[in-house]
């Protein structure tokens, strides 16, 4: 798996928007557009040469009416001891499998 950052969007991006536009590319495990702040999201794919590719084929590209920008995203680094997040972690619980957590959904 390798994850993608799409910054640019415009505030009113979806993740069906996101992943019309991405899945012709490649197999997505998963979407995630933030809402607050607006203006990005970050795209797993089950193939990281999946991931390189939509780097190389939508970077610049209109999307939702915007430019946007595409990158493979970075580990981040959390916490004061400098331990490292993997790519794969939920966004709000920090379990692994997953972006983010709806309230329907089970872990």
């Amino acid at each position: 798996m390798s994850r993608i950052f799409i910054g640019g969007l415009p505030e009113d991006a979806s993740r069906t928007e996101l992943e019309r536009e991405f899945e012709c590319i490649g197999r997505l495990r998963d979407v995630w557009v933030a809402r607050n702040p607006p203006g990005f999201g970050f795209i797993i794919f089950e193939d990281p040469r999946d991931a390189e590719d939509a780097v190389r084929e939508m970077d610049g590209k209109k999307i939702c009416g915007s430019r946007i920008r595409v990158e493979l995203a970075r580990a981040t680094t959390g916490g004061s001891r400098g331990r490292q997040i993997r790519n794969e972690k939920c966004y709000n619980c920090g379990k692994t499998g997953h972006l983010y957590e709806s309230k329907w959904s089970r872990h």
